[in-house]
């Protein structure tokens, strides 16, 4: 709380100078990106019976460093100001916000606490809340919801990846339970659900998921998961295939009991599949892939442990595996994001490329430095000489992205070209407000509000986004 109460002093002290026509020059903390902006936003509550889920409009503040998915599943464990609302989380148990993981459209959130004395329906509930409340923000399509890095199922069943629940959680409760009770009766009983592929993305070894709908029975959970990652990315060109086409699963997957607090699935491999687990530096990656994927899907799983032929797999390189256990958190740091970056083509137009970054380079300034990255075939932004230290901050204002540059930085922009000045600022503008939560763009040089660099640009009001001039292909 005291991080956020200095934050919020901070923003009005930083602010203030940046977007003010001053005489005087800004603070050197103009070089800080560490302010604090507000959002409003909608939060799913429930109503006092627990029947029905409410929104309630809360206004949220997101330091540096958080990001609004964070911040919202946050507030969903947080009791309702509104006396007429219930909170989602039971007041029966202490829970917390471990961590919000977003990779494309996909959020999964990881609650810590007791979750294991939640009854089941306060379970669907708080799914149900935290769903439509990350939903609801435009940023995701589909949610996961783990507990200490577990799917908790609620009617014996995996639940999948989630989207939007309907407000009459009653009714939806009756037709879940209803499921659950079919598929005890049979364990030929099939049901669909939404699942959380991942792939290494084409451009680097960070995993970046599919959504993809999979018919089960409840006797064969963990082979149609394998199925499809064997089969590789259908939809999205910018993922690469994991594992050999020829690769398939002998014999049935079936869950073991390390002990009281493990539980592991093991998976016997056909020959084929040990030629992805040759190379020992690339181990992390092809196993990567499938320990994230059913370790999200399949209910109570901690660990996965491979064979093929029969014969088992040795582990990573350095890792103390007992048993040769594969555990989810040696990988949920390869879990990437995706991020829109525009570059220069001829005729002032943009091509939008598609890149894979860590999930910890979430600011403004990452996004910037990512676009100093030149792939080839395309066209640098900036001139030569330019680097990350000419941005003397990058904050986020409300619905403006603030890009200060050091005196030096805005030299080597004045000696630009006309057509190079202005495919750099717009390839900046257009990369920029594909960031959430951002539309408008000012540039101010030390701090100072200027009307333009090289005469190309006005730059005296925010810019605004040019979606005219961008191109998806090369040609």
């Amino acid at each position: 709380m005291k991080k956020r109460i200095v934050a919020l002093l901070l923003c009005a002290a930083l602010l203030l100078p940046c977007m003010a026509m001053s005489a005087q020059p800004a603070s050197d903390n103009l070089n800080d990106d560490s302010v604090a902006r507000r959002l409003t936003a909608v939060v799913y509550c429930l109503t006092g019976d627990m029947y029905r889920l409410v929104p309630d409009v809360r206004t949220v503040d997101i330091l540096v460093g958080e990001t609004p998915l964070e911040v919202l599943a946050g507030e969903v464990l947080r009791v309702p100001q509104n006396d007429q609302l219930t909170s989602a989380m039971s007041d029966r148990v202490r829970l917390h916000l471990l961590s919000v993981v977003q990779t494309g459209s996909v959020a999964t959130v990881d609650i810590g606490g007791e979750a294991e004395m939640l009854e089941p329906y306060e379970i669907f509930c708080l799914k149900a809340a935290m769903v439509n409340t990350l939903v609801e923000t435009g940023l995701v399509e589909y949610v996961n919801v783990l507990f200490e890095g577990r799917e908790v199922p609620t009617n014996d069943l995996p639940t999948g990846t989630m989207t939007r629940f309907d407000e009459d959680l009653q009714s939806a409760w009756i037709e879940h339970e209803n499921e659950g009770v079919a598929a005890l009766r049979s364990a030929e009983y099939t049901f669909k659900r939404n699942i959380t592929l991942y792939f290494a993305s084409m451009d680097s070894d960070l995993l970046l998921a599919e959504v993809r709908q999979i018919t089960f029975t409840r006797s064969s959970l963990a082979l149609p998961v394998i199925d499809a990652l064997i089969t590789g990315p259908l939809y999205d060109t910018t993922l690469r295939r994991s594992y050999p086409s020829a690769a398939a699963v002998l014999g049935i997957p079936y869950m073991h009991a390390e002990d009281l607090y493990t539980n592991f699935w093991e998976i016997d491999f056909s020959y084929e599949m040990g030629k992805a687990f040759i190379d020992q530096a690339q181990r992390r990656v092809q196993f990567a892939p499938l320990v994230m994927t059913l370790t999200t899907f399949l209910p109570q799983t901690d660990a996965i442990r491979i064979r093929v032929n029969h014969r088992p797999i040795e582990g990573l390189a350095g890792a103390e595996l007992k048993d040769r256990l594969l555990y989810r958190a040696q990988f949920s740091g390869m879990l990437g994001r995706t991020v829109e970056l525009y570059y220069p083509m001829e005729g002032g137009r943009q091509i939008k490329l598609t890149r894979a970054v860590l999930q910890k380079e979430n600011t403004l300034r990452d996004l910037l430095c990512q676009l100093m990255i030149v792939p080839e075939g395309v066209t640098s932004v900036f001139p030569e000489g330019f680097t990350a230290e000419h941005l003397r901050g990058v904050t986020h204002v409300d619905d403006i992205a603030v890009v200060n540059l050091t005196q030096q930085g805005a030299e080597l922009l004045r000696g630009l070209s006309a057509d190079e000045e202005r495919a750099c600022v717009f390839c900046i503008v257009n990369t920029l407000t594909a960031s959430s939560g951002v539309s408008r763009v000012q540039f101010l040089v030390e701090g100072y509000k200027v009307d333009q660099l090289g005469g190309a640009v006005s730059l005296r009001s925010p810019l605004v986004r040019n979606p005219g001039i961008i191109r998806t292909t090369m040609d």
